[in-house]
């Protein structure tokens, strides 16, 4: 990169055209430099005889010498005798001007462009597989674009806070893993990285790319680890499949990881050769461990599956001459593996090939290349690390539990499940897949929550309690639910399961089994009636979170009549709840949060389709202007239901002036007086 400069920039993506430098003139106070031509310049580099301050520059652009306007002071680094102007080709001019300026301090001035439109820059900084598949695709844009490939590499160094995994996410220096010459031509700064779990592009197109206008100073990100075509429609999947090798193999690693690459060579000839590889990807480790307490509601299921499924592929592979590798990101699931087989010459474990000096880093680098020579690599339908692993090797065949129905999937597990050896969490968590193919297959409810004690019996996990619980309350069976409370308050776990339930974490929370819990308050169960008074006590104070609610439209359904785009508004959803609220003393206890997980709810919707619309402007609604009973759309924001929430979120916004006062006494009051002359209007068909 240039010395002693800000810019990121390397000198190999900037070229020197001070040949467009005509003249450099003293106009009265002003120093005025004219080119031959207009230009639009990446960088202007000023030396100065003097140490400058930012505050003592002004300059100025024109195409004619006599309109000049300002350029933005944002734009200048200022280091000792050193101004650069950072303009990234955002600006054309003839005339540059430095205001109240003496010609006499200006040493030298160098005028630079771009050698490319701009960069394709992979900026992920998250696991190894994530980042390389990241900069393929980046390679293969580079490839059909003008863009210049290049790529941010954040160093990563995450011990998972669970022992029982002992998994490490660790990522080398750049400098370690790859060549230097490749490092130096390639590797940029990290403070151009991305959002982490973006997992996109700003391209969306390879073939029209419009070069005058990048949504980033560098020019475009590439976020994205998966095959191509799924983000970016014309691109020619055979092609991209056919140039991925190729793309794998114009990465420079150094020395260090090249010795492995020649290392797991060495162990296919020897032990593998001649031989068919299925390799199997355990994707559990801190995937699981972590996010147990989510396991429903962060689809967790789609991420692992059960090892007995896993032994039971292994042992039907070996059967068809199969030498089978596990491989797992954690050392717990290999050992629950291993304790299955003794001896067995078909069978291996890829830490068992590990030198001692390997690092985390390198361990990660050699299960990849490892994996790659399998013709077969199974895992879960959601892992890219197996994808990306075929992708680079001998084009291997990918397989997860797909291949096998749920019919059989349940089968072979009930089937097994007391048969190979695991530890008490895996075989919890084997249960609780029981659970979910039981349910997908419409067995008893006895037979289905069954294997849903048993899963909690297991884990110790609340994540299973509260789903049985909640099981119980959608049957209305209060009974059970009670009694499973009570079975915790005698383990001395109920006030961990109640902490439990307000756990919030990666986007997830338990609010509508707290929801759920309410509706049965009051009905004289114990314990059912304690979790719900935790559960208001605790919301109360979300009340006045909601002074902060805003009026905004909820469109997550694209074709919905107007009449339900008005239903979907803020002010009608609140007016219905405190209407449907205010028929019982329980209603009125459990008003504030019921109101406040609509807020929370709405927000979040709000915000799903606002992304959406970044993605797809085609995606947004029309106005309500534009549709044909949009009369009747008016007519519906002057309903009594509407005009409460409107009142409602008036009175949040005032609270402290006696909002709420108003509203109880003098708003409710009027819209009541309003809506019965409605009706004697009306005929009374508008509530």
């Amino acid at each position: 990169m240039f010395k002693n400069l800000n810019s990121f920039w390397k000198q190999s993506d900037i070229l020197k055209i001070n040949h467009k430098i005509k003249n450099i003139n003293q106009s009265n106070d002003d120093l005025v430099i004219s080119f031959v031509d207009e230009i639009i310049p990446e960088i202007i580099l000023f030396h100065f005889k003097l140490k400058m301050n930012i505050s003592d520059i002004h300059f100025y652009y024109s195409n004619d010498n006599l309109n000049y306007k300002l350029l933005d002071y944002s734009l200048l680094n200022v280091e000792s005798n050193k101004v650069e102007l950072e303009l990234f080709q955002k600006y054309s001019f003839s005339f540059l001007k430095l205001v109240n300026f003496n010609s006499s301090l200006l040493d030298s001035i160098d005028l630079y462009i771009r050698k490319h439109p701009g960069l394709i820059l992979s900026c992920r900084y998250d696991g190894f597989a994530s980042r390389i598949f990241s900069i393929i695709n980046a390679l293969y844009i580079s490839k059909k674009t003008k863009l210049k490939f290049g790529f941010i590499w954040p160093v990563q160094n995450f011990i998972a806070k669970h022992n029982i995994s002992n998994n490490h996410i660790a990522i080398d220096d750049a400098e370690n893993i790859f060549e230097l010459n490749f490092v130096s031509k390639y590797v940029y700064p990290t403070s151009l990285q991305q959002n982490l779990f973006s997992n996109s592009t700003s391209l969306k197109s390879i073939k029209d790319v419009d070069y005058s206008i990048m949504p980033k100073k560098y020019g475009h990100f590439m976020d994205y680890w998966g095959d191509l075509q799924q983000i970016i429609a014309d691109v020619d999947y055979e092609d991209y499949i056919l140039e991925f090798p190729k793309l794998w193999s114009e990465i420079k690693f150094s020395e260090r990881y090249k010795s492995i690459i020649s290392y797991i060579n060495s162990i296919i000839e020897l032990k593998f050769k001649n031989n068919n590889i299925m390799a199997i990807h355990l994707r559990n480790g801190d995937s699981l461990f972590d996010f147990t307490d989510f396991f429903f509601k962060a689809n967790l299921y789609h991420y692992i599956f059960p090892i007995e499924l896993a032994l039971y592929i292994a042992d039907e592979f070996v059967k068809k001459g199969y030498k089978v590798i596990f491989f797992a990101g954690d050392i717990e699931s290999i050992k629950q593996v291993k304790q299955n087989y003794y001896n067995n010459e078909n069978i291996y474990f890829s830490v068992d090939f590990y030198r001692d000096e390997y690092s985390y880093a390198e361990r990660d680098f050699f299960d990849l290349i490892l994996m790659s020579h399998a013709d077969i690599i199974f895992g879960t339908s959601s892992s890219m690390y197996k994808v990306l692993a075929a992708r680079i090797g001998k084009k291997s065949e990918l397989q997860n539990l797909n291949f096998i129905n749920i019919e059989e999937r349940y089968d072979l597990l009930k089937n097994r499940i007391d048969i190979y050896k695991t530890n008490a969490f895996f075989k919890g968590i084997s249960h609780a897949f029981l659970y979910l193919y039981s349910q997908q297959l419409n067995v008893n409810l006895e037979q289905t929550l069954f294997y849903l004690k048993k899963a909690s019996f297991f884990t110790k996990n609340f994540c299973f309690e509260l789903e049985l619980i909640k099981q119980y309350l959608i049957q209305n069976d209060c009974c059970s639910a009670n009694e499973r409370l009570k079975i915790l308050k005698d383990e001395n776990r109920f006030n961990g399961f109640i902490d439990f339930i307000f756990i919030e974490k990666i986007g997830h929370n338990f609010k509508e089994e707290q929801i759920l819990f309410l509706n049965f308050f009051g009905f004289g169960f114990f314990y059912i009636d304690y979790v719900c008074i935790h559960i208001i006590n605790r919301n109360l104070v979300k009340w006045r979170d909601y002074i902060q609610i805003k009026e905004n439209n909820n469109f997550i359904k694209f074709n919905i009549s107007i009449k339900k785009r008005i239903h979907n508004h803020l002010s009608y959803k609140l007016g219905q709840a405190l209407i449907d609220n205010s028929k019982s003393i329980l209603g009125y206890i459990r008003m504030p949060y019921v109101l406040s997980y609509i807020k929370d709810k709405h927000k979040f919707e709000q915000k799903a389709y606002e992304e959406k619309i970044k993605q797809n402007p085609n995606l947004a609604l029309p106005p309500l202007e534009t549709y044909p009973d949009y009369n009747e759309a008016l007519k519906e924001k002057e309903c009594f239901t509407y005009k409460l929430g409107e009142a409602f979120i008036k009175a949040s916004k005032n609270w402290y002036k006696g909002g709420y006062i108003k509203f109880i006494f003098k708003d409710v009051p009027r819209l009541k007086m309003k809506i019965k002359q409605e009706r004697r209007n009306n005929n009374g068909n508008r509530i």
